[in-house]
């Protein structure tokens, strides 16, 4: 009738049947009256109920998702699903409040009362469907049908052209249906008649569960319009296989409080899924013309004969077993396991469509392509299951794609403190933030038909060969960091044959790190201290001594910079235990354990200094730095000078002069000054002003090989990194260092090959374009 007559008057039909069923059972004369025809009327009305109830879901579903907005099916028929546990917590409730009263007052007729009261949820209804509209799709299918001159019977072209899709919808719907039955019908008998439960407590469990249900199936049908609506009962019935277990487990105990978190979780999280998407899952599996049947066949069929036999098939098994609830739990878990194969054989045809108007994909379309189970032969070689590794480091490093990757994994095992502290900027960080953009916003060039059989990154810079275009640059605290500190960049940086520099701020002394890996490529970065020349020049001559053959003279640190998330944290070195820092670590106990089973942090190149305290930090810069400390550097140090911290073209043609073999371009990574140039940006008027002859070193704002290879294009002779090599070292060590390396150099290989560039020579200004945008 609602597929052929209209969904209107099919819906007013099944709730008069239903109204007048139910408020007549409140009207029926007793057994003492009527004798045998009471019990004959009540089967009577019971089987008025039953024919009301078999199509009023099914039509309540099917005329809410037709004029629901197509992404939002999920949604909308999961408010219209949240009514069956809505009625089982007004029935459990109304039962609930008469479960005191004596027998006898009961039965005198007190019993009649929900029966009757119902009536105003009738007339309520009654109204409603009476002023509804017509659904759109009924429409639109009777005007086809009417075109086409063939008026077909709905339920017979159904189950001729369709039957595939009622199979897959009566499955679908089987580990739902069991568990409603479960945990609405059964769970009452068994708690109270097995399980020792007072009745008052087993009805006050199951009304909140139901409740529970009731908030929740919108929910899920939200997130089945977010993944699919098969995907989410498959979810659903997923967790369904793992809970039936618990279930019986927690319902055995007895206890008030395991049973009602049991029941809720039941209807929570299980039937919320199952159920809440099944609404758009069943309605999207078939077409307008026969929506209505489709959906009320499928449903009542399983209902009838799964759900109603539940309660009993239950009951059985633990009489079976003695007692045991594996067997029952058994067969829960199996008609969930019988959804979970339903959805998948669905493949997504019942998935909601993606634009309003837009027909629904079904598998009898013939333009759909023709699906079929796999062989298992077909399956067996794509199957490829390993063991969990046992080096969790190492396998997540092997899954990191980037340096993005790196970072996400570093703030996973590394305190707040720490890890903000590598990973903040001055200020509002804005600094840092144009750093990143100005790398983002160059456009890349290539030139096709150039032959790039093989890639060449090596370098010259500074009298030596690079493997890479890119060296590590100088860090504070490293072993702050991880454990592993400074050792682990520099051993890492000579396996990829880079430099590697070392902070007067360093976690390991000049002569230590030389020990440790007397192959990597050495430089030393100095800072400049207030009235401590002498000591300056000390650590000058112990770098030359250990062949660190250039010096990085660091003049953009003045004062040190305010570093508002580090305050924010409660940032503090090293690291005190706190409550906060405790809670933070709690979570990440491998690095407190290495932080406080290692050597403490100090300033290890510094012999006058044993500790590493902010206020060391304070006493160590400078802001009388000028021209003339450049001067007897120079004179003090034979190997190749460098001036790190340049940040116009002026002040590079002014170091130049004054001695400097190189100029280093960088903001501190947007550490110092907030809202600074940004180097990228300087380095074309930089090499201007500079000539081709005179090295420039570029950092702040690189985070991939393609950002090495713009800046490289743009005029710079090398790169260093700094906040990308301290996330691959709080990512996994000396190991994290190496990943980083790694992804940088076949992220550099790749792109100069897709440049049509075969050495780092080859690049120029043509292979590059800043600000794209701007230009487009």
């Amino acid at each position: 009738m609602g597929d052929r007559v209209g969904r209107k008057p099919a819906m007013i039909l099944t709730i008069a049947l239903m109204g007048l069923a139910t408020v007549g059972i409140g009207l029926l004369p007793t057994a003492a009256t009527l004798g045998i025809w009471a019990a004959v009327l009540l089967v009577l009305l019971r089987i008025l109920q039953g024919f009301g109830a078999g199509a009023e879901l099914a039509g309540a579903l099917t005329v809410v998702a037709e004029f629901a907005p197509p992404r939002r099916r999920g949604f909308y028929t999961a408010i219209v699903l949240s009514a069956p546990p809505a009625g089982t917590l007004l029935a459990t409730l109304a039962f609930l409040s008469v479960s005191s009263v004596p027998t006898e007052t009961l039965l005198g007729g007190l019993w009649r009362v929900p029966f009757l009261v119902s009536a105003v949820l009738f007339f309520l209804a009654l109204w409603i469907r009476r002023h509804m509209d017509e659904t759109p799709e009924f429409a639109a299918a009777q005007r086809r049908q009417e075109h086409q001159r063939k008026q077909a019977v709905p339920a017979a072209e159904l189950l001729r052209g369709s039957w595939r899709q009622v199979l897959l919808a009566f499955l679908s719907v089987t580990g739902h249906n069991a568990n409603n039955y479960i945990l609405a019908a059964f769970s009452l008998s068994y708690l109270t008649k097995q399980a020792g439960m007072a009745k008052p407590e087993a009805l006050l469990a199951v009304s909140i569960a139901s409740l529970c249900g009731v908030l929740a199936s919108p929910v899920g049908g939200l997130i089945g319009d977010r993944i699919g609506a098969g995907r989410a009962m498959g979810l659903g019935a997923a967790i369904g296989v793992l809970y039936a277990y618990p279930l019986f487990l927690a319902m055995q105990t007895g206890d008030l409080l395991i049973v009602t978190l049991a029941l809720c979780f039941g209807y929570g999280v299980v039937l919320a899924l199952t159920s809440g998407a099944q609404g758009a899952f069943l309605t999207n599996l078939f077409p307008a013309r026969y929506r209505f049947s489709g959906v009320a066949v499928a449903r009542e069929l399983n209902g009838a004969i799964v759900a109603g036999n539940t309660p009993l098939i239950a009951a059985a098994l633990i009489s079976a077993a003695h007692g045991g609830v594996h067997l029952a739990a058994g067969f829960l878990a199996l008609c969930f396991a019988v959804t979970l194969l339903a959805v998948l054989l669905a493949r997504g045809s019942a998935d909601n469509p993606r634009h309003r108007g837009r027909p629904v994909s079904l598998p009898t379309d013939p333009r759909r392509m023709p699906r079929r189970l796999p062989r298992p032969a077909e399956l067996r070689p794509l199957v490829r299951f390993t063991a969990p590794s046992r080096d969790l480091t190492g396998a997540r490093l092997a899954r990191a794609a980037d340096v993005g990757d790196l970072r996400r994994i570093a703030r996973r095992v590394t305190p707040s403190g720490p890890f903000d502290y590598v990973d903040g900027a001055a200020n509002g960080e804005e600094g840092l933030r144009r750093n990143w953009a100005a790398f983002r916003q160059v456009e890349l060039r290539p030139q096709v038909l150039r032959p790039v059989p093989a890639v060449d990154l090596s370098v010259d810079v500074l009298g030596g060969r690079s493997s890479l275009p890119v060296g590590i640059a100088p860090t504070g605290f490293t072993r702050m960091m991880h454990t592993e500190g400074e050792v682990a960049g520099a051993r890492a940086a000579a396996r990829h044959g880079v430099p590697f520099a070392l902070s007067t701020m360093g976690t390991t002394s000049i002569e230590a790190l030389a020990q440790a890996a007397p192959d990597t490529r050495r430089w030393f970065q100095l800072y400049l201290w207030k009235d401590r020349r002498e000591d300056c020049l000390e650590l000058v001559q112990r770098a030359r001594a250990a062949s660190y053959d250039t010096l990085l003279v660091t003049v953009d640190t003045a004062t040190g910079g305010l570093r508002h998330r580090d305050a924010r944290n409660g940032m503090t070195i090293p690291p005190t235990l706190t409550w906060r820092t405790v809670l933070d670590a709690s979570y990440r106990p491998r690095w407190w354990w290495d932080f406080l089973t290692t050597e403490p942090l100090t300033f290890a190149s510094l012999t006058d200094i044993t500790t590493a305290t902010s206020a060391v930090i304070g006493s160590m810069f400078d802001p009388t730095l000028g021209l003339e400390d450049l001067d007897w550097i120079r004179s003090a140090w034979p190997g190749s000078l460098v001036v790190k911290g340049i940040q116009s073209a002026d002040d590079a043609r002014m170091v130049v002069d004054r001695g400097a073999d190189a100029v280093y371009l960088s903001n501190h990574g947007g550490r110092q000054l907030d809202r600074p140039p940004v180097p990228l940006r300087e380095l074309p008027s930089v090499r201007a002003a500079l000539g081709p002859d005179v090295p420039i070193i570029l950092d702040s704002g690189i985070t991939s090989g393609a950002d090495v290879l713009a800046a490289l294009a743009l005029g710079a002779d090398f790169t260093m990194i700094g906040r990308a090599y301290l996330y691959g070292l709080m990512a996994g060590g000396e190991r994290g260092v190496d990943r980083l390396l790694e992804l940088l150099t076949r992220e550099m290989a790749t792109t100069m090959q897709l440049l049509g560039v075969g050495s780092v020579s080859e690049l120029g200004p043509e292979h590059v374009r800043l600000d794209w945008l701007e230009q487009r």
